[in-house]
């Protein structure tokens, strides 16, 4: 009866830990493997229960803005655009 959500749980956990992996190490070796876990388990919890989407539209949002403000403020706006131009990409694939 409960599995879904622990299940769910179990996914949200792997996309903050990628989310979080992306914050400190976004040119690391282990980068693109982390695009790929973050976009399935993005998929995943989306399509286990549909508060999936929800949780994973907001860890998104607030890594994203995140990001965008540390990335401008440390590059200027310009740069700072330009630099998470990949992760824009990534999160338009996953809502797609």
């Amino acid at each position: 009866m409960y599995y879904n959500d622990a299940f769910l749980g179990n996914l949200l956990i792997i996309y903050l830990l990628s989310l979080i992996y992306f914050s400190f190490e976004s040119k690391g070796k282990y980068a693109s493997a982390a695009y790929a876990v973050t976009a399935m388990s993005a998929c995943l919890a989306m399509n286990v229960k549909f508060s999936g989407l929800i949780f994973c539209g907001l860890f998104g949002a607030a890594f994203y803005f995140f990001w965008l403000i540390s990335g401008t403020k440390n590059a200027g706006f310009r740069a700072g655009i330009r630099n998470i131009k990949k992760i824009t990409i990534m999160f338009a694939v996953i809502v797609l």
